[in-house]
Protein backbone atom coordinates (compact mmCIF):
# COMPACT_ATOMS: atom_id res chain seq x y z
CA UNK A 1 0.00 0.00 0.00
CA UNK A 2 1.55 3.61 -0.75
CA UNK A 3 1.45 6.43 1.71
CA UNK A 4 2.82 9.36 2.69
CA UNK A 5 2.92 11.49 5.84
CA UNK A 6 0.12 13.94 6.23
CA UNK A 7 0.64 15.76 9.10
CA UNK A 8 4.02 15.70 12.01
CA UNK A 9 3.70 17.73 15.49
CA UNK A 10 6.79 18.06 17.81
CA UNK A 11 5.10 18.02 20.66
CA UNK A 12 8.75 18.59 22.85
CA UNK A 13 10.48 16.35 25.69
CA UNK A 14 9.02 13.70 28.09
CA UNK A 15 9.81 13.58 31.54
CA UNK A 16 11.65 16.41 32.03
CA UNK A 17 9.60 17.81 35.13
CA UNK A 18 9.46 15.66 37.69
CA UNK A 19 10.39 15.13 41.63
CA UNK A 20 13.42 12.78 41.38
CA UNK A 21 16.44 15.31 39.95
CA UNK A 22 16.39 13.33 37.16
CA UNK A 23 18.98 15.85 34.73
CA UNK A 24 18.08 13.23 31.60
CA UNK A 25 17.75 9.53 30.38
CA UNK A 26 17.53 7.91 26.61
CA UNK A 27 16.68 4.19 25.06
CA UNK A 28 12.76 5.26 25.74
CA UNK A 29 11.16 1.60 24.89
CA UNK A 30 7.34 1.41 26.30
CA UNK A 31 6.34 -2.15 27.18
CA UNK A 32 2.46 -2.75 28.53
CA UNK A 33 2.24 -4.38 31.31
CA UNK A 34 -1.46 -4.68 31.20
CA UNK A 35 -4.50 -2.45 29.63
CA UNK A 36 -3.83 0.46 32.09
CA UNK A 37 -0.01 0.37 32.43
CA UNK A 38 2.82 0.58 30.60
CA UNK A 39 6.55 0.32 31.53
CA UNK A 40 9.19 2.66 29.49
CA UNK A 41 12.44 1.12 29.87
CA UNK A 42 15.60 3.23 29.68
CA UNK A 43 19.51 3.33 28.91
CA UNK A 44 21.75 5.59 30.96
CA UNK A 45 19.78 8.37 33.62
CA UNK A 46 21.78 10.50 35.36
CA UNK A 47 20.33 12.20 38.54
CA UNK A 48 21.13 15.59 39.82
CA UNK A 49 21.37 19.15 38.38
CA UNK A 50 22.57 20.07 34.50
CA UNK A 51 24.84 23.00 34.46
CA UNK A 52 23.50 25.64 32.56
CA UNK A 53 24.97 27.03 29.26
CA UNK A 54 27.30 23.75 29.42
CA UNK A 55 27.37 20.76 27.61
CA UNK A 56 25.96 17.89 29.17
CA UNK A 57 28.39 15.39 28.37
CA UNK A 58 31.39 17.45 27.98
CA UNK A 59 31.07 19.36 31.80
CA UNK A 60 34.09 18.17 32.94
CA UNK A 61 36.51 17.88 29.82
CA UNK A 62 36.64 15.97 26.58
CA UNK A 63 36.13 12.02 27.02
CA UNK A 64 34.54 11.97 30.87
CA UNK A 65 31.88 10.20 29.43
CA UNK A 66 34.04 7.22 29.56
CA UNK A 67 33.37 6.93 32.81
CA UNK A 68 30.02 6.52 35.30
CA UNK A 69 29.20 9.69 36.16
CA UNK A 70 27.99 9.01 39.33
CA UNK A 71 29.67 12.30 42.11
CA UNK A 72 30.91 14.41 39.19
CA UNK A 73 29.84 17.96 39.10
CA UNK A 74 25.82 18.65 39.80
CA UNK A 75 25.49 15.05 38.97
CA UNK A 76 24.76 12.46 42.50
CA UNK A 77 24.34 9.15 39.94
CA UNK A 78 24.66 7.66 37.02
CA UNK A 79 22.11 4.40 36.98
CA UNK A 80 22.91 1.74 33.84
CA UNK A 81 18.61 1.38 32.90
CA UNK A 82 15.70 2.65 35.29
CA UNK A 83 11.95 2.29 34.13
CA UNK A 84 9.04 4.42 34.50
CA UNK A 85 5.29 3.78 34.66
CA UNK A 86 2.80 5.60 32.53
CA UNK A 87 -1.01 5.12 31.58
CA UNK A 88 -1.66 2.86 29.49
CA UNK A 89 -3.62 3.32 26.00
CA UNK A 90 -3.44 6.06 23.49
CA UNK A 91 -3.61 9.74 23.90
CA UNK A 92 -0.66 9.36 26.82
CA UNK A 93 1.25 12.62 25.55
CA UNK A 94 4.00 12.33 28.55
CA UNK A 95 2.71 15.41 29.89
CA UNK A 96 0.14 13.80 32.44
CA UNK A 97 0.85 11.90 35.81
CA UNK A 98 4.08 9.42 35.31
CA UNK A 99 6.08 7.71 38.48
CA UNK A 100 9.12 6.42 38.23
CA UNK A 101 9.98 2.43 39.41
CA UNK A 102 11.38 3.54 42.67
CA UNK A 103 12.89 1.84 45.63
CA UNK A 104 11.63 1.41 49.22
CA UNK A 105 12.79 4.93 49.91
CA UNK A 106 11.69 6.37 46.48
CA UNK A 107 14.71 6.94 44.85
CA UNK A 108 14.99 5.69 41.42
CA UNK A 109 16.18 2.14 40.96
CA UNK A 110 18.11 0.30 38.12
CA UNK A 111 15.82 -2.65 37.32
CA UNK A 112 18.62 -5.26 35.53
CA UNK A 113 21.47 -4.76 37.90
CA UNK A 114 25.52 -5.41 37.31
CA UNK A 115 26.69 -8.89 38.07
CA UNK A 116 29.30 -8.62 41.23
CA UNK A 117 31.90 -8.74 38.31
CA UNK A 118 30.76 -6.27 36.54
CA UNK A 119 32.01 -3.26 38.19
CA UNK A 120 29.77 -0.01 37.13
CA UNK A 121 32.60 2.20 36.00
CA UNK A 122 33.89 -0.37 33.66
CA UNK A 123 29.96 -2.28 32.34
CA UNK A 124 26.58 -1.20 31.83
CA UNK A 125 23.38 -2.50 31.19
CA UNK A 126 21.69 -0.82 28.31
CA UNK A 127 18.03 -0.94 27.41
CA UNK A 128 16.68 -3.35 24.66
CA UNK A 129 12.95 -4.08 23.70
CA UNK A 130 10.81 -6.12 26.33
CA UNK A 131 7.44 -7.89 26.43
CA UNK A 132 4.70 -8.71 28.86
CA UNK A 133 3.74 -12.75 28.65
CA UNK A 134 0.73 -13.21 31.40
CA UNK A 135 2.05 -11.53 34.58
CA UNK A 136 5.82 -11.99 33.49
CA UNK A 137 7.83 -8.96 32.15
CA UNK A 138 10.70 -10.01 29.87
CA UNK A 139 13.21 -7.46 29.03
CA UNK A 140 16.07 -7.81 26.97
CA UNK A 141 19.10 -5.55 26.97
CA UNK A 142 22.72 -5.43 26.13
CA UNK A 143 26.40 -5.55 28.12
CA UNK A 144 28.51 -2.87 27.37
CA UNK A 145 32.23 -2.33 28.10
CA UNK A 146 33.41 0.82 28.05
CA UNK A 147 36.11 1.81 26.97
CA UNK A 148 39.03 5.07 28.41
CA UNK A 149 40.14 7.10 25.94
CA UNK A 150 37.73 7.12 22.85
CA UNK A 151 35.59 10.53 22.65
CA UNK A 152 32.18 10.42 23.28
CA UNK A 153 29.83 8.84 21.69
CA UNK A 154 32.10 6.29 20.57
CA UNK A 155 33.46 5.02 23.79
CA UNK A 156 32.19 1.82 24.22
CA UNK A 157 32.11 -2.37 22.77
CA UNK A 158 29.32 -4.19 23.02
CA UNK A 159 30.09 -8.06 24.81
CA UNK A 160 26.86 -9.30 24.41
CA UNK A 161 22.90 -9.81 24.75
CA UNK A 162 20.40 -11.51 26.81
CA UNK A 163 17.10 -11.10 29.27
CA UNK A 164 15.83 -10.61 32.20
CA UNK A 165 12.54 -11.88 33.53
CA UNK A 166 10.57 -9.75 35.93
CA UNK A 167 6.46 -9.97 37.63
CA UNK A 168 5.02 -6.93 35.61
CA UNK A 169 3.67 -5.90 39.54
CA UNK A 170 7.19 -5.25 41.37
CA UNK A 171 9.20 -5.26 38.09
CA UNK A 172 11.92 -6.78 40.17
CA UNK A 173 14.50 -8.33 37.60
CA UNK A 174 16.69 -11.58 37.36
CA UNK A 175 18.72 -12.09 34.66
CA UNK A 176 17.75 -15.51 32.73
CA UNK A 177 20.89 -17.86 32.52
CA UNK A 178 22.62 -20.34 34.72
CA UNK A 179 25.76 -20.00 34.26
CA UNK A 180 28.54 -17.52 33.64
CA UNK A 181 27.90 -13.49 32.41
CA UNK A 182 24.07 -15.44 31.26
CA UNK A 183 24.22 -13.90 28.20
CA UNK A 184 22.36 -15.52 25.09
CA UNK A 185 24.39 -13.98 21.93
CA UNK A 186 27.74 -12.82 21.67
CA UNK A 187 29.95 -9.53 20.38
CA UNK A 188 29.62 -11.05 17.14
CA UNK A 189 26.10 -11.73 16.94
CA UNK A 190 23.05 -9.44 16.66
CA UNK A 191 21.82 -8.04 19.42
CA UNK A 192 18.51 -9.36 19.45
CA UNK A 193 15.86 -6.81 21.36
CA UNK A 194 16.53 -4.30 19.33
CA UNK A 195 12.78 -4.33 18.62
CA UNK A 196 10.29 -6.76 19.68
CA UNK A 197 6.65 -7.95 18.03
CA UNK A 198 4.51 -9.90 20.07
CA UNK A 199 2.07 -12.12 18.10
CA UNK A 200 -0.54 -13.85 20.39
CA UNK A 201 -2.57 -15.57 17.53
CA UNK A 202 1.11 -17.21 17.17
CA UNK A 203 1.48 -17.73 20.96
CA UNK A 204 5.35 -16.44 19.28
CA UNK A 205 7.87 -13.28 20.03
CA UNK A 206 9.68 -12.27 17.03
CA UNK A 207 12.72 -10.42 18.09
CA UNK A 208 15.12 -8.53 16.01
CA UNK A 209 18.73 -7.45 16.09
CA UNK A 210 21.01 -5.63 15.05
CA UNK A 211 24.95 -6.48 13.73
CA UNK A 212 27.56 -3.73 12.46
CA UNK A 213 29.80 -6.23 10.21
CA UNK A 214 32.15 -3.56 9.63
CA UNK A 215 32.62 -3.90 5.95
CA UNK A 216 29.30 -4.62 5.18
CA UNK A 217 27.98 -2.51 7.17
CA UNK A 218 24.98 -2.49 9.85
CA UNK A 219 22.28 -5.47 9.42
CA UNK A 220 19.01 -6.62 10.68
CA UNK A 221 18.58 -10.12 11.41
CA UNK A 222 15.19 -11.19 12.94
CA UNK A 223 14.27 -14.29 15.70
CA UNK A 224 11.58 -16.23 16.98
CA UNK A 225 10.81 -18.03 20.06
CA UNK A 226 7.26 -19.15 21.12
CA UNK A 227 6.46 -17.29 24.72
CA UNK A 228 6.52 -20.52 26.58
CA UNK A 229 10.50 -20.87 25.35
CA UNK A 230 11.37 -17.45 25.89
CA UNK A 231 13.87 -18.30 28.61
CA UNK A 232 15.78 -21.50 26.72
CA UNK A 233 18.38 -20.21 24.48
CA UNK A 234 18.60 -23.19 21.98
CA UNK A 235 14.56 -22.76 21.25
CA UNK A 236 15.06 -19.70 18.84
CA UNK A 237 15.18 -19.81 15.64
CA UNK A 238 16.36 -17.50 13.00
CA UNK A 239 15.44 -16.47 9.81
CA UNK A 240 17.35 -17.34 6.25
CA UNK A 241 16.21 -17.14 3.06
CA UNK A 242 15.92 -20.78 3.03
CA UNK A 243 13.54 -20.88 5.95
CA UNK A 244 13.51 -20.52 9.42
CA UNK A 245 16.59 -22.61 11.44
CA UNK A 246 18.12 -22.95 14.99
CA UNK A 247 21.68 -21.93 13.26
CA UNK A 248 22.35 -18.55 13.57
CA UNK A 249 25.11 -18.39 11.25
CA UNK A 250 23.55 -19.35 8.43
CA UNK A 251 20.86 -16.78 9.03
CA UNK A 252 20.02 -13.70 6.35
CA UNK A 253 19.62 -9.79 7.37
CA UNK A 254 16.14 -8.75 6.33
CA UNK A 255 17.42 -5.06 5.93
CA UNK A 256 20.55 -3.01 6.02
CA UNK A 257 21.30 0.48 7.54
CA UNK A 258 19.42 0.51 10.67
CA UNK A 259 20.61 1.14 14.21
CA UNK A 260 20.63 -0.75 17.29
CA UNK A 261 17.11 0.61 18.64
CA UNK A 262 13.43 0.56 16.43
CA UNK A 263 10.48 -0.56 16.28
CA UNK A 264 8.11 -2.98 14.59
CA UNK A 265 4.69 -3.41 14.62
CA UNK A 266 1.68 -4.48 12.86
CA UNK A 267 -0.58 -0.82 11.16
CA UNK A 268 -4.35 -1.67 10.78
CA UNK A 269 -4.20 2.01 9.14
CA UNK A 270 -1.37 0.71 6.30
CA UNK A 271 -2.77 -2.81 6.67
CA UNK A 272 1.43 -3.50 6.97
CA UNK A 273 3.81 -4.28 9.53
CA UNK A 274 5.65 -0.87 10.42
CA UNK A 275 9.27 -0.49 11.37
CA UNK A 276 10.33 3.14 12.48
CA UNK A 277 14.06 3.97 13.25
CA UNK A 278 17.13 6.70 12.86
CA UNK A 279 18.83 6.42 9.50
CA UNK A 280 22.34 6.85 10.64
CA UNK A 281 23.84 9.99 11.35
CA UNK A 282 21.55 12.17 9.21
CA UNK A 283 18.64 13.11 11.96
CA UNK A 284 15.89 11.70 10.09
CA UNK A 285 13.32 9.16 11.65
CA UNK A 286 12.28 6.81 8.90
CA UNK A 287 9.36 3.72 8.05
CA UNK A 288 9.75 0.71 6.34
CA UNK A 289 6.68 -1.59 5.40
CA UNK A 290 6.19 -5.53 4.85
CA UNK A 291 3.67 -7.62 4.53
CA UNK A 292 5.23 -10.32 6.59
CA UNK A 293 7.75 -9.74 9.81
CA UNK A 294 10.65 -10.97 7.48
CA UNK A 295 9.60 -8.89 4.71
CA UNK A 296 10.43 -8.16 2.21
CA UNK A 297 10.75 -4.46 4.03
CA UNK A 298 10.60 -1.37 1.67
CA UNK A 299 13.29 1.00 1.26
CA UNK A 300 12.90 4.01 4.09
CA UNK A 301 10.62 6.78 3.79
CA UNK A 302 11.19 9.71 6.02
CA UNK A 303 8.25 10.65 8.71
CA UNK A 304 10.69 13.45 10.42
CA UNK A 305 13.55 15.77 9.97
CA UNK A 306 14.93 16.80 13.33
CA UNK A 307 16.12 20.50 14.13
CA UNK A 308 18.69 20.03 17.07
CA UNK A 309 18.46 21.81 19.63
CA UNK A 310 22.25 22.70 19.83
CA UNK A 311 23.32 23.32 15.91
CA UNK A 312 26.05 21.54 14.35
CA UNK A 313 29.49 23.41 14.21
CA UNK A 314 32.93 23.06 12.97
CA UNK A 315 33.54 20.77 16.08
CA UNK A 316 30.55 19.54 17.00
CA UNK A 317 28.03 17.14 15.19
CA UNK A 318 24.33 16.72 16.50
CA UNK A 319 24.02 13.32 17.38
CA UNK A 320 20.32 11.85 16.40
CA UNK A 321 19.37 8.70 17.61
CA UNK A 322 17.15 5.78 19.21
CA UNK A 323 14.09 6.80 17.06
CA UNK A 324 11.17 4.27 17.14
CA UNK A 325 7.45 4.55 17.57
CA UNK A 326 5.20 3.81 20.80
CA UNK A 327 2.29 1.61 19.27
CA UNK A 328 0.48 1.44 22.53
CA UNK A 329 -0.20 5.40 22.05
CA UNK A 330 -1.13 4.97 18.48
CA UNK A 331 -5.08 6.20 17.74
CA UNK A 332 -7.53 6.03 14.64
CA UNK A 333 -6.95 2.50 13.97
CA UNK A 334 -2.45 3.27 13.60
CA UNK A 335 -3.31 6.56 11.39
CA UNK A 336 -2.09 8.56 13.89
CA UNK A 337 1.34 7.37 15.02
CA UNK A 338 3.91 8.69 18.30
CA UNK A 339 7.78 8.65 17.27
CA UNK A 340 10.16 9.37 20.04
CA UNK A 341 14.03 9.94 19.23
CA UNK A 342 17.27 10.71 21.13
CA UNK A 343 19.34 13.95 20.65
CA UNK A 344 22.28 13.25 22.40
CA UNK A 345 22.71 16.79 24.25
CA UNK A 346 19.16 16.98 24.92
CA UNK A 347 19.07 13.87 26.00
CA UNK A 348 15.34 13.61 26.93
CA UNK A 349 12.78 11.30 24.77
CA UNK A 350 11.57 13.90 22.54
CA UNK A 351 7.88 13.59 20.90
CA UNK A 352 6.88 13.69 17.83
CA UNK A 353 2.69 12.87 16.24
CA UNK A 354 2.68 12.03 12.76
CA UNK A 355 -0.53 11.70 10.49
CA UNK A 356 0.10 9.29 8.01
CA UNK A 357 -2.47 9.66 4.67
CA UNK A 358 -2.69 6.14 2.24
CA UNK A 359 -2.86 7.29 -1.20
CA UNK A 360 -5.02 6.02 -3.76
Amino acid sequence: MQWTVNTARDSGVLFSRNAHRMAGLDGAYSIPLDDERTLWFFGDTLIGERAPDRSLWYEFGPGRGEINMSGWGNFDLMLNNTGIIVPGGSGFSGKETFAFVTDEEDRIRQLIHNLPDEPSADYRIWCLDGVTIGTTVYLYYLKILMIPGRPVPANFAVVGGGVAKGDRDRLLFTRVGATGDRLFWSDRQPGFGSALLHRPQERRVYLYGYLNEREHGEHCYLARVFEDEIEVRRAYEYWSKEGWTHDLSTASSVFGGMPNEMSVSWNPYLESFLAVHSLGMSGKIVARTASTPWGPWSEPYTLWSVDPAVPATDTFTPLIYAGKEHPEMSADGGRTIYVTYIEFEEYFPHLIEIRLERCT
